[in-house]
């Protein structure tokens, strides 16, 4: 990680860190965090320890939050650092990936249970489902135009032979 951090950009780490957060101020934070990691670099070299990115993290987080920022449960930089990691071990596109592969082997009628353990993948299988829906017959029925069927049902657009 601490290679990719030390090329990156204010502009790229503030739009990772806002894609993670869905919070409505969260554009502001991610600038705000994205610059402190930035600057703390550019003055002390390559952040090379977890604790040094984690102190810069609280830093912000303090000042955003103030004094009762720093009364949580878990460390400000934890749920940075884990968005980080799913960012560069690509997490969301192989659980894409594995959703994909688990219903292309189920048998029709056949089940799959998915456990999510982050906001963020339980978000994403949400998408996942919610795209390949396959409208019942009375929408089919409702929706008589091909063209808004497939904006609210993408998988109609597809040759999938499953949908959920």
């Amino acid at each position: 990680m601490h290679e990719w951090l030390a090329n990156a950009s204010v502009a790229e780490l503030a739009w990772l860190l806002r894609e993670g957060d869905r919070h409505p101020s969260a554009g502001m934070h991610a600038e705000r965090m994205a610059q402190a990691i930035v600057d703390d670099q550019d003055r002390h070299g390559p952040c090379m320890s977890a604790r040094r990115f984690a102190d810069v993290i609280e830093e912000v987080m303090s000042n955003i939050h103030g004094v009762e920022g720093r009364q949580r449960a878990s460390h400000p930089a934890t749920g940075v650092i884990g968005l980080f990691r799913a960012f560069l071990n690509q997490e969301v596109e192989h659980l894409r990936a594995g959703l994909a592969a688990a219903f292309r082997r189920l048998r029709p009628g056949g089940r799959c249970v998915v456990a999510c353990a982050r906001p963020q993948d339980h978000e994403e299988v949400r998408r996942f489902l919610m795209e390949h829906e396959a409208p019942s017959p009375e929408i089919t029925e409702r929706l008589p135009s091909p063209r808004r069927r497939l904006e609210l049902f993408p998988l109609a657009g597809t040759d999938l032979d499953y949908s959920v």
